[in-house]
């Protein structure tokens, strides 16, 4: 018999991990859903539609949960660091949190489910970022809804670096599940290792094997870690061999940031396997600061070449159309549809406008400039990662 402490909060970022909810739920597992609102960073208190992206709705959704002032205050503090479109995801593992802290219901179990690229930063497609951070100021309001915390699931990619980082705002974590490479999607095989999870971390547990998952699909990229053992994943190569391939492949990643060379699918090929390598080093024991600096400015920017023709141009040209038109008014010229062109067509665009700026048309233009240089060098003030 399954004890109160197994149940679940499962936080799925992606429309698609509703799946692994009804499999966990099908295992006879009670599971506690987030979910992206249907109106972005918009709840319902007492009735009413509150934006949680103001002062006001921040201040209306923490006195509905009836705290003390300190923990209501904790509450809006925690909701102002989340980033846009995923503090009402941090408003439902509040209200979830603060419903375990007074005894009302029992977890033991969590799921992030997501997107990631590195320091544990997940995103969903057409939604926010939801980062360790936003964990670490929920659970210093409700500590001892942290502190039932026993084990996490990383359905996530590259998720295995900083597992025991969770260890902050999750302190008695006797296990985690990650994936050191690629994680498997919802309709691709993250069933099947959830259930190979559930089964592990029923009851008193302290210890997980990765091998669990071994014959299947992405089986091979799990890492884990338990309070038993420590850390566990597979055989990991010398730093200087995986630091050897990154060096000899640099003429061609400058090729296909350059657009010479177009990404046809994004989950396999030259760059994805460059991408894997890169994630490789950055997780290396013999990684060093410096090294590790680098690494993680070109693991950014990789990503998201891989991803640019399947998915930034098209939110890049609409999340920047009204900037775009007003640029290219300002010189007098009809604005390219960035939605449709390869990046080798967006840079030499780039060019051609950089020169018309130069001329000094106006302040539209200098404004699309600063936004046209960003999506040049794929920086993530303008390019963000929840865009891959």
């Amino acid at each position: 018999m399954q004890k109160r402490r197994d149940d679940i909060i499962h936080i799925g970022l992606n429309e698609d991990s509703k799946r692994e909810v009804e499999e966990l739920r099908r295992l006879g597992n009670r599971v506690y859903s987030i979910q992206d609102s249907r109106l972005p960073d918009k709840v319902r208190v007492a009735g009413q539609l509150v934006d949680l992206d103001t002062p006001e709705g921040q201040e209306g959704f923490a006195r509905s949960l009836h705290l003390q002032t300190k923990q209501a205050d904790g509450v809006v503090a925690a909701l102002r660091v989340g980033r846009l479109d995923t503090r009402d995801e941090i408003s439902q593992l509040v209200q979830l949190f603060s419903r375990v802290e007074r005894g009302v219901i029992s977890v033991g179990r969590i799921v992030v489910s997501g997107h990631h690229a590195r320091s544990n930063r997940f995103w969903g497609d057409d939604n926010g970022t939801l980062e360790l951070k936003d964990f670490d100021a929920v659970a210093k309001v409700f500590p001892k809804a942290a502190s039932a915390i026993e084990d996490l699931h990383l359905s996530a990619c590259y998720s295995a670096p900083e597992m025991k980082a969770w260890l902050s705002p999750f302190p008695k974590l006797l296990t985690i599940w990650a994936y050191a490479g690629s994680a498997p999607g919802s309709v691709s095989g993250a069933c099947a290792h959830l259930r190979a999870w559930d089964k592990a971390t029923r009851g008193d547990s302290r210890w997980i094997d990765r091998l669990l998952v071994k014959n299947t699909r992405k089986g091979h990229n799990v890492a884990v870690w338990s309070s038993a053992f420590g850390y566990q994943s597979a055989t990991i190569e010398a730093f200087a061999v995986i630091q050897e391939r990154i060096q000899a492949f640099e003429s061609t990643y400058q090729e296909y940031f350059s657009g010479q060379r177009i990404v046809d699918n994004p989950d396999q090929g030259p760059l994805r396997e460059f991408y894997n390598d890169l994630q490789a080093a950055l997780q290396h024991a013999d990684c060093s600061p410096a090294d590790r600096k680098k690494l993680e400015g070109r693991v950014d920017t990789t990503i998201r070449i891989i991803f640019y023709e399947r998915s930034i141009r098209a939110k890049f040209a609409a999340h920047y159309r009204s900037q775009i038109s007003s640029g290219y008014i300002a010189i007098g010229s009809p604005a390219p549809d960035f939605a449709v062109l390869t990046r080798k067509q967006a840079l030499e665009a780039i060019a051609q406008f950089e020169r018309s700026v130069a001329r000094g048309p106006g302040p539209a233009a200098g404004t699309l400039m600063n936004i046209l240089i960003g999506l040049r060098s794929l920086d993530e003030r303008i390019v963000p990662i929840g865009w891959v």
